[in-house]
């Protein structure tokens, strides 16, 4: 990386391209050598910080070789030589991925794994997304809520997506009054933001009377799948539900839709489906799961135990 940037400031001294000039001096001095580089790597915060900066540095270097092509001609073999491949988005979340193993085998909380080196907002945010996708919402509302305290101007993350994730987050993992508080506080930047008022006044609702409605913590159980069929299919490809004993043939434009929820929350063991494997042609699907949060007032709950 270091032998990347000196031949890239060749190239910028050359041409006199001002901005990277601007810029190189800090990328340089990021990526000198150190007199131990196992002490650089030491922690999984300092392994995750390293790969972040160097994905965001080499995107940036290589927008401005695109961007100063004509200019860099002389350098353009070496640097092609030189270029190391960009660490992609997947890399960045298995990074991202260790530290909240760490924090879940050994019952840590953010400030204890970054006690020698911190996080900024925008990179405890990507924590804690990476955390949420993964259906751990205790974590994820950690990270959240770290990112939240180290929020600045010079942030890049969005302060009422970070609150809709906090409020999100401990819905899914039980909290009503952590969901409450972080949903006002949600409103309280936008006022006119009615979807959030709704979702406000229906929390507020299953704090005061808890039988409407039993949290559902496990995020594989969906209100609803509509699966819409974009392709014909020769031979197989079924969606077949065996508890009924229904399979339905793929055609091209058509659309099956079911609830995997009863009113009363829980899961309908009769929705249990599997596809087929296609024999001849291709299959194509597209998926849309609609969540039981937030739709409390387009399928209302019930009481009863069987609906």
């Amino acid at each position: 990386m270091k032998d990347l940037l000196k031949l890239f400031s060749q190239c910028t001294d050359a041409e006199n391209v001002e901005k990277m000039k601007s810029v190189l001096p800090n990328l340089l001095l990021s990526y000198s050598d150190s007199e131990n580089p196992e002490e650089t790597m030491k922690t999984p915060v300092a392994a995750y910080r390293l790969l972040r900066q160097l994905r965001n540095d080499l995107i940036y270097i290589v927008k401005h070789i695109q961007l100063n092509l004509y200019q860099c001609e002389e350098y353009q073999d070496e640097l092609d030589a030189k270029l190391p491949d960009i660490p992609q988005l997947e890399d960045l979340d298995g990074a991202a991925l260790g530290l909240i193993r760490l924090q879940e085998i050994y019952k840590l909380h953010p400030e204890d794994i970054t006690k020698e080196t911190s996080l900024d907002a925008d990179e405890a945010y990507h924590v804690g997304l990476v955390a949420y996708v993964e259906d751990k919402f205790q974590h994820a509302f950690l990270w959240f809520l770290y990112s939240l305290n180290r929020l600045t101007e010079y942030s890049n993350t969005d302060e009422e997506e970070l609150l809709h994730y906090l409020s999100s987050s401990a819905y899914h993992f039980g909290s009503l009054p952590a969901a409450i508080y972080f949903s006002q506080e949600l409103l309280n930047l936008d006022p006119s933001n009615d979807e959030v008022r709704v979702q406000l006044n229906w929390l507020l609702r299953l704090q005061s009377n808890p039988d409407i409605s039993t949290l559902n913590t496990e995020s594989s159980n969906y209100e609803a799948l509509c699966r819409g069929e974009m392709s014909d299919v020769e031979i197989g490809g079924a969606t077949v539900f065996p508890e009924v004993g229904v399979a339905v043939q793929p055609r091209k434009g058509s659309a099956v839709f079911w609830y995997n929820l009863h009113r009363n929350g829980k899961l309908d063991q009769k929705t249990e489906h599997a596809g087929c494997p296609v024999l001849v042609g291709n299959k194509w699907v597209a998926n849309k799961w609609i969540h039981e949060f937030g739709q409390e007032f387009r399928r209302p709950c019930s009481l009863s135990e069987w609906e």
